[in-house]
């Protein structure tokens, strides 16, 4: 069994992507925060493309 922390996030990250849809007009957002770079991803759901990438 997962502790209680991660099985939140977990759910919370289901709940979001189950309302949040991108498309070619309105692309979904993805950003991933390291220690040391920051790393953003424009993403179409309906043909399953990442149309642009952006790090630091």
């Amino acid at each position: 069994m997962k502790p209680k922390k991660i099985q939140d996030r977990l759910a919370r990250k289901r709940r979001i992507r189950g309302k949040v849809r991108g498309t070619a007009k309105r692309p979904r957002m993805s950003v991933h925060r390291s220690l040391t770079q920051i790393v953003v991803q424009l993403i179409d759901d309906d043909t399953s493309k990442t149309l642009v990438t952006a790090t630091t």
